[in-house]
């Protein structure tokens, strides 16, 4: 098996795969670093391959996804792990409650008038 992360000419090569707190694949992550031009997305069973061009070692990875917390990591940490494995939490979001309230009712009378 290959190694998670190779550095091939100054390129990080990532792959991985994104994974929920019962350990069951999320697939359409948002992988990629934060104001870059840099990233991708996880596929169904969320697995991902990603490549870092030069000079950006010292930027952080990031996965986010609708539902889930964002999680962030230093490139410069990920040096040296044969198997990468992110675990997302669960993100739970409270909203306020709605009251809905019918409008006046008019009455209309339609028809001859005399």
């Amino acid at each position: 098996m290959l190694p998670a992360i190779l550095q091939v000419t100054g390129q990080l090569k990532i792959t991985g795969t994104v994974l929920n707190q019962d350990h069951q694949p999320l697939a359409y992550v948002n992988i990629g670093i934060r104001e870059q031009n840099i990233g991708t997305i996880s596929d169904k069973k969320g697995a991902f391959r990603l490549t870092i061009p030069p000079g950006h070692l010292q930027d952080s990875l990031s996965f986010s996804s609708v539902g889930f917390k964002v999680k962030t990591l230093a490139l410069a940490t990920l040096s040296g792990i044969s198997s990468l494995n992110i675990v997302l939490e669960q993100d739970t979001l409270t909203l306020e409650p709605v009251i809905l309230r019918p409008k006046k009712t008019r009455i209309r009378k339609i028809g001859i008038r005399s």
